[in-house]
């Protein structure tokens, strides 16, 4: 989408998360809208500099109402994550759910075939 359009940033903590749902209302229609899940993309660990280690990664989510389009971009870094909402004006409110990397237990046991 066009840089000059207007947009609402914000900031993130990507840590123990590996994607974000976001919720706001639609700025033409007031409808509630929801993402699907945008995943947080993995940072260039091999950068010398936290600015050169972001990644990006974007969808356009469309208002089931008035068929108003936002682009959401998430930028992540080994020190951090922030990204924009483009379209949506910076004075409304959104609300970001992080969905959470899977954990997984113990190592896991392997079971060696009988008869071998």
């Amino acid at each position: 989408m066009n840089e000059n359009l207007t947009s609402k940033h914000f900031d993130f903590i990507p840590f123990g998360s590996r994607a974000l749902v976001f919720e706001f209302a639609c700025d033409k229609c007031d409808c509630e809208i929801e993402s699907d899940e945008i995943d947080i993309p993995i940072s260039d660990l091999s950068a010398e500099t936290a600015r050169d280690s972001f990644n990006c990664d974007s969808e356009i989510v469309i208002c089931n109402e008035c068929g108003k389009k936002f682009e959401i971009c998430v930028e992540a870094s080994y020190v951090g994550g922030v990204g924009r909402i483009y379209n949506l004006p910076e004075e409304y409110e959104i609300s970001i759910k992080h969905i959470p990397t899977p954990t997984y237990g113990e190592e896991p046991e392997y079971v060696i075939p009988s008869g071998t």
